[in-house]
């Protein structure tokens, strides 16, 4: 045979999966061709199909040492390189390959160029190449989800919305592209269609937990869940991903001295910029160390200034986020935790199937989630009289409610807060309602009842805080429109840094608390910006946290018992200039004064609970 006849024997047999023979076929025909590089490329995708990666790589070397133009050298060099994640090489070598290709094999090179990029954590410079993928193939589905993912990540969720669509179209049986979309559409208030394809990705993966957490956890944002609901998804969740877990002979309470001093283990993904830590950071503050040991189990990569702080005020600290199950478990039982809390819930970076291991013998659920794990191996949940009422809730539970004797949080003391602005309404001559949660809390059915409110006020606005631009905002215009309120009468305000975000604040008059998934730490703040907020009590939990702020805060007269209530509230004191003067005046004063800001009066009465459980 000839060279050229040999290597077409050879592609025969590695097509055929007879690697070892079309190897010898590449290696006969290189000791008699006048074209190594061609041959040597052959060599080198024989043995990357082998898992020969280094020879792989010296044979692809060769070829560029006869042929520096070889497009299959340079691309399968830069997709070994993606293998070893070494990704500044393989951008090289994607890059001149790039430049000498067409058509689809230009395409694909373009996706391995963008997947580097995310790799190397430059989604700007991906979304670029994804964009270039498009512009040559605009069906080409991974490139649509690849395109759509990054854009959500960036915050851009209107554009991210027409690609992860796009994704679902052609690959309809892709949980995760249904999982994005559906996460994007949340964000941006489109609940009920955003449920519909987190319930898609959940059947397509029913075995996948991670799906199914974020899930149930928007399920909260629908206006018409119960809590009866809520708990049967949670127990759903339980029972398939954690109770299998549960052990058959959990560690005992010490109880030789019931004065002796206890371990406390928090176990977190929030111990960064984030609300959880303004809360936590007040109670290791004033935690009695004498008292107690405290340890924290960070679940997280990102390590911020507040990480920083944290990690000051407790020493005793682990980093868990690679770590499995098995050895979280293993770490907190040989540290010999009394009692463990869990600071999550079903948020982002749980660890419930830890807690469903017992690795200590007393564990709480606090301030993370407002509802109940579900586990039968979570035995207390901290909550307070006002967001759990006697005999209101606890069939939702799995855990016994332990009842904070005031408010079930508080809040850490602001840095450079902003002074309170005058009241808006007196130098604009109409009242300005405001909404500064984000727009997931935002269903049809609260942005009705406010657009309710502003069509019984004629010349009444509101103000909408980090609204997404696009079909988000969209929506509020058309919504309100149906109730007679016209587009002029509401402004979108951007996304502010912090210090910006709370000087906005006092640029309305009234602020407007969602349902039935309550603001917390955008309740504090506004009231400590001199702005009183209307709030509706719901009959569980996460929908009560607004009765617990404005009830500790002394404010009980601005919760609302019904939808009409809510109106009639709103609109009686966007007519009383007089008591929205004395709000500006006085709410800072009374929140400074109130349990909500008082450290020391909550850990008092947070480690009087740990006494009675430990």
């Amino acid at each position: 045979m000839d060279a050229d006849l040999l290597i077409v024997e050879g592609n025969r047999l590695e097509d055929e999966g007879d690697l070892e023979q079309a190897e010898k076929c590449y290696r006969e025909a290189l000791g008699i061709t006048n074209q190594p590089a061609r041959v040597w490329l052959n060599i080198g995708n024989v043995l990357s199909a082998k898992g020969q990666n280094d020879l792989a790589k010296t044979c692809y070397l060769e070829v560029l040492q006869n042929d520096q133009s070889s497009v299959g050298a340079h691309a399968n060099l830069g997709r070994l390189a993606l293998l070893e994640a070494d990704y500044e090489t393989a951008i090289m070598h994607f890059a001149k390959a790039e430049d000498m290709s067409a058509g689809a094999q230009k395409i694909e090179i373009l996706v391995s160029l963008a997947e580097a990029y995310v790799q190397l954590e430059n989604a700007a410079q991906a979304m670029q190449f994804y964009h270039k993928v498009l512009e040559l193939a605009p069906a080409h589905p991974w490139a649509n989800f690849k395109l759509g993912y990054l854009l959500m990540t960036a915050g851009q969720l209107d554009q991210a919305t027409g690609y992860l669509q796009k994704a679902v179209d052609y690959l309809p049986d892709n949980a995760d592209a249904h999982l994005w979309l559906g996460k994007t559409l949340c964000d941006q208030g489109f609940v009920e269609e955003a449920i519909k394809h987190m319930q898609a990705a959940v059947w397509l993966q029913p075995d996948n937990a991670y799906r199914q957490g974020m899930y149930i956890f928007s399920l909260n944002y629908l206006s018409s869940i119960s809590g009866t609901q809520l708990f049967e998804a949670q127990r759903l969740y339980v029972e398939k991903f954690c109770r299998s877990f549960y052990p058959v002979s959990p560690p005992r309470i010490k109880t030789a001295n019931k004065n002796r001093k206890l371990r406390i283990g928090y176990v977190s993904s929030d111990f960064r910029q984030h609300p959880v830590s303004r809360f936590v950071e007040v109670l290791f503050l004033h935690h009695d160390r004498e008292s107690f040991d405290i340890f924290c189990f960070y679940n997280h990569k990102r390590q911020d200034e507040t990480t920083q702080r944290l990690k000051a005020l407790v020493p005793d600290w682990h980093d868990v986020v690679d770590m499995d199950d098995t050895a979280v478990f293993g770490l907190i039982r040989s540290l010999e935790i009394d009692i463990l809390i869990d600071l999550n819930g079903l948020t982002e970076g749980h660890r419930l199937q830890v807690f469903a291991r017992k690795p200590a013998p007393v564990q709480v659920t606090w301030l993370g989630y407002l509802g109940t794990t579900g586990l039968n191996t979570m035995d207390y949940r901290i909550c307070d009289q006002y967001t759990d009422p006697p005999g209101l809730t606890e069939e939702f539970h799995t855990e016994t409610l332990l009842r904070m004797p005031d408010s079930q949080w508080c809040h850490g003391a602001y840095q450079d807060l902003p002074a309170i602005a005058p009241l808006p309404l007196k130098r604009n001559g109409y009242v300005t309602f405001g909404s500064f949660n984000n727009a997931a809390k935002l269903n049809d059915e609260v942005l009705s009842l406010w657009a309710k409110i502003l069509a019984s006020l004629p010349g009444s606005k509101i103000s909408f805080s980090a609204m997404p631009q696009g079909r988000a905002q969209q929506r509020v215009v058309k919504i309100f429109a149906r109730a007679g309120v016209s587009s002029s009468r509401i402004q979108f305000v951007p996304r502010l840094s912090y210090r910006d975000y709370l000087a906005a604040i006092g640029d309305v008059d009234i602020a407007l608390d969602p349902f039935p998934y309550n603001g917390g730490t955008t309740s504090i703040d506004v009231l400590m910006m001199g702005v009183p907020f209307i709030s509706l009590a719901g009959d569980y939990s996460i929908a009560r946290g607004g009765c617990s702020v404005l009830a500790n805060a002394g404010l009980t007269l601005l919760v609302a018992e019904t939808p009409e209530d809510y109106v009639v509230k709103a609109s009686a004191l966007a007519r009383n200039v007089a008591e929205l003067e004395r709000f500006r005046m006085e709410l800072r004063s009374r929140m400074l004064a109130s349990p909500l800001m008082d450290g020391r009066r909550f850990t008092l009465a947070l480690e009087a609970l740990y006494r009675k459980c430990g």
